[in-house]
């Protein structure tokens, strides 16, 4: 017998291992299993470099601030997508029961939300973003959300500046839901000084649906709602929500906090406008032709505060009320 004999142990080994075909499909297979596992991994975070690299690692499903951060500038050059599943929260022991600032300064926007990702904030309070490279020329100052959901509870926006949404663009493929969030100072501008201020000052819902709870939109200034502008076919639920001093700076301009155009819907339950500019004050809520505010309850001074050609209507079937509040734990003996 000719050529090389094998031990027994030998033969055995070779008839264990699988081929080579083998050993790539099941490689292949375990990099798309690990593709799809949710991420898991908890980052504390006390800096933007920190807070940059956190978003940016597939592996993080969570992210708590330790203090408040500045954006770096890489932020605002390459765009920040979120793809996945993700939780951004401050440490209240670290920055108060407020949470911790997001400061943007040269930072184009905080996030974007896409490929059907649900994010998710808690206690943050972003500030001053808005592309101060190439201003005004971004949706949504703080975030955008593409594809996918936003979820805030208990944050703030305050100061940032975009194109269309001065503080979040919701587009037509995208949902945001606010709870107990506060809007202050935002703008929606463009560089075009006979045609500067644009559509939503703090949110715009641009065919993305939403819900909007408990929150206080204040002193946001755009042309088209200077609040919340809501079009192409979205429908938006505010409940006790409060709208104060937000205007249109054009010299027509209006106060003009909420307006729905392009087949839209806004249902607002027992909700508040306020406008403390004598000159400013009517058409505090504007409908196009095409569109419909839902109003619960409907009262004369709603009434007297909306404009347009608009459907205002009763909302027959509004939210129930709150659940109150948990009781408190029972003090240790």
């Amino acid at each position: 017998m000719t050529g090389v004999t094998r031990s027994r142990g030998a033969r055995r080994a070779a008839r264990a291992r699988p081929p080579a075909t083998s050993r790539l499909l099941l490689a292949a297979c375990y990099a798309v299993f690990l593709a799809r596992v949710p991420a898991s991994l908890a980052a504390d975070v006390s800096n933007g470099t920190a807070l940059l690299a956190a978003v940016n690692d597939g592996t993080v499903g969570s992210i708590r601030l330790k203090a408040n951060v500045t954006t770096p500038f890489a932020w605002t050059q390459a765009g920040v997508f979120i793809t996945r599943d993700l939780v951004i929260e401050s440490d209240t022991d670290a920055c108060g029961d407020v949470g911790c600032h997001v400061f943007g300064h040269d930072s184009r926007d905080f996030v974007r939300v896409a490929d059907g990702a649900t994010v998710t904030m808690r206690k943050i309070i972003l500030d001053d973003h808005g592309d101060t490279v190439a201003p005004y020329s971004y949706e949504g100052g703080a975030v955008r959300v593409v594809n996918g959901t936003l979820v805030a509870e208990d944050c703030q926006f305050t100061d940032n500046v975009g194109l269309n949404g001065g503080a979040v663009d919701v587009g037509s493929n995208g949902f945001a839901r606010f709870e107990r969030c506060v809007f202050v100072g935002n703008v929606a501008a463009s560089q075009n000084a006979d045609d500067k201020y644009k559509a939503g000052g703090a949110v715009r819902f641009d065919g993305g649906d939403g819900v909007v709870t408990d929150c206080e939109f204040r002193r946001n200034r755009g042309a088209e709602g200077a609040a919340v502008h809501v079009s192409n076919g979205a429908t938006v639920t505010f409940e006790r929500t409060v709208f104060v001093d937000n205007e249109d700076p054009s010299v027509n301009g209006g106060a003009n906090h909420l307006r729905v155009v392009d087949d839209s819907i806004a249902r607002l339950f027992d909700c508040a406008f306020t406008t403390s500019n004598a000159l400013k004050r009517g058409g505090e809520m504007y409908a196009d032709a095409s569109s419909t505010i839902e109003l619960s309850p409907y009262t004369s001074a709603l009434e007297a505060q909306s404009s347009g050609p608009g459907t205002f209507v009763l909302w027959s079937e509004p939210p129930p009320p709150s659940p109150p509040p948990p009781p408190s734990p029972e003090p240790p003996e």
